[in-house]
């Protein structure tokens, strides 16, 4: 396990180092000259080129690209990101202001959608081809056929505007009150957690229809033992090992989904800072954002690697 363990540090460092030094290239992309296309949004009074030049000296534009991402990997280390052209408040400091939010409905709907596969998958394995395994399938590609932003669409008309039930826009924060902060996100982590959801119940369910197939599992039925202890205690165990990978591998996605979800339903989260920097121009942000994203999105998939190989020995046994 610690040779394991170690060799996957190895493949985190240099990740890291490959996706943060193609986050400091970001400003290289942009077409044209980088100053002049961030100045442009909120500066529209550098008309001469000493200003464009003072620009060029607060990105570092000047300085070699090495030189360049080495400043900003030591900034970074130490939590400075740069600060919004459009703002003047620091990045790590716009950004740890909205990361309760997103990380909240980050978990809100991995765990929404990890309910519906564990309470679903089995019942339909159970049977598969009655009712309930159609029924199930039926409504778990509606769910990963619909967008996340159509869906909140229909949420938000059905249980906010019809049924008033749930609030259509805005966020509680949880020390206001736990309850009223779940309530605030729950139609958000529904919309964001449906295509999740419907992935995770036809892997589960696979994996169970296979599993409840195998020796033991009629060994387990000859002793009469009841359903529900072999379907979880014997069956549902082995059988959910993919879903470990998946809720790792569905970060990103998840977060892709939360843009769209804090937008639409005018959430303070890091999804929508996104958006409107980008509507800004503020690349400094945007930068900021996507390299705390990348970064997050490297370090949960090696938590995942290793909590996989926790989980099933032959993966430890096979690295060794």
């Amino acid at each position: 396990m610690r040779g394991l363990i170690l060799r996957r540090l190895a493949r985190l460092v240099i990740t890291l180092f490959v996706v943060t030094f193609l986050t400091a290239l970001m400003l290289d992309l942009l077409p044209g000259d980088p100053a002049l296309a961030i100045a442009g949004a909120d500066f529209t009074n550098l008309d001469n080129e000493a200003q464009l030049d003072e620009v060029r000296a607060r990105l570092g534009l000047n300085e070699p690209v090495p030189v360049r991402y080495a400043g900003w990997l030591a900034n970074a280390a130490t939590g400075d990101l740069g600060e919004s052209f459009r703002t003047r408040q620091p990045v790590a400091d716009a950004i740890s202001e909205r990361m309760p939010v997103t990380l909240q409905l980050l978990v809100m709907a991995q765990v929404l959608a990890m309910g519906f596969a564990l309470v679903v998958a089995p019942i339909a394995a159970l049977r598969p081809g009655r009712w309930f395994d159609r029924t199930a399938t039926g409504v778990s590609f509606g769910m990963l056929s619909t967008p996340a932003f159509i869906g909140g669409l229909i949420l938000i008309y059905l249980f906010a505007v019809r049924f008033g039930l749930f609030p259509a826009q805005g966020y509680v924060p949880l020390g206001d009150g736990f309850f009223s902060s779940i309530r605030s996100l729950f139609l958000p982590a529904v919309a964001l957690a449906a295509p999740e959801a419907a992935v995770l119940t036809r892997i589960l369910r696979t994996e169970m229809i296979t599993t409840l197939g195998q020796d033991y599992i009629l060994i387990a039925r000859a002793k009469g033992l009841p359903t529900w202890y072999i379907l979880t205690r014997h069956a549902l165990r082995p059988s959910s090992l993919p879903l470990v990978t998946l809720a790792g591998l569905s970060i990103g996605g998840l977060i892709g989904g939360a843009v769209i979800v804090e937008t639409l339903f005018a959430l303070p989260g890091i999804g929508r800072l996104a958006v409107d920097s980008i509507g800004s121009r503020d690349f400094v942000m945007v930068q900021g954002i996507v390299a705390v994203i990348a970064v997050a999105y490297v370090v949960v998939n090696f938590m995942v690697d290793l909590a996989y190989a926790a989980l099933d020995p032959r993966i430890r046994h096979g690295a060794a």
